[in-house]
């Protein structure tokens, strides 16, 4: 992890920020950005290993004298985990979710990591590299392809022109409910795969119903 740290006299990083010494020039500054970048990129990865490792065998082994029920082992898992990261569970979930679908063995650091959480999905791992490879070539030739488009050319089976992800103009501008829906089912989407469903205590499944209590309204008022 050494070449993600920003080895900087005049930078003090803390628990709350960046404290500057002194000033620093404009390069000093873009490098700093540059390690954040990564660090960040890392730290994702990092967090969902360290959970598939903690849920994994070898540490089941290593953590009790008797192994609890599958189950209860991942409830475990994830309460120390909200206790010693401050993360919250669905956050935690998403990290484990793709570290446990993009091994470490796939994946490309020219890429960030929502590019690898949208090849998460893909069965086949021959598959999931040639999507990932993809995109970093295009990234790579000056042609990056965003999240975006790489989720919408996975479902195509085919890497979308930036022309084909143009949305027409006779169409801009119109107030839908299609954006909505869609980010509320991508969050529930995460939820399911990430095994919340499984994982979730009953106070947890009541928050949520309060979470989404305003859309039900919407709905029974129509």
């Amino acid at each position: 992890m050494s070449e993600l740290a920003i080895h900087n006299p005049k930078i003090v990083l803390t628990s709350l920020g960046m404290d500057v010494s002194e000033p620093i020039s404009y390069e000093e500054w873009c490098e700093i950005g540059t390690r954040i970048g990564r660090a960040m990129r890392s730290a994702a990865f990092v967090i969902g290993d360290w959970l598939v490792y903690g849920q994994g065998r070898e540490a089941q082994g290593m953590f009790w004298d008797e192994i609890p029920a599958q189950n209860k082992i991942e409830r475990q898992i994830y309460d120390k985990a909200v206790e010693l990261t401050g993360m919250d569970e669905v956050t935690l979930a998403n990290y484990a979710y793709v570290s446990r679908n993009v091994p470490r063995s796939l994946r490309n650091d020219q890429l960030s990591w929502e590019h690898h959480r949208r090849v998460a999905r893909v069965k086949n791992d021959a598959e999931k590299t040639r999507w990932l490879n993809l995109a970093a070539e295009n990234r790579i030739h000056g042609k990056p392809v965003s999240t975006r488009r790489l989720s919408r050319s996975i479902e195509a089976g085919r890497l979308l022109t930036p022309a084909e992800m143009r949305v027409n103009e006779a169409d801009q501008g119109i107030l839908t409910v299609h954006p909505g829906v869609n980010s509320i089912c991508a969050f529930w989407g995460q939820l399911v795969r990430g095994g919340w469903l499984e994982t979730a205590t009953p106070e947890k499944r009541e928050a949520l119903k309060r979470d989404i209590q305003p859309v039900v309204d919407i709905y029974n008022k129509l």
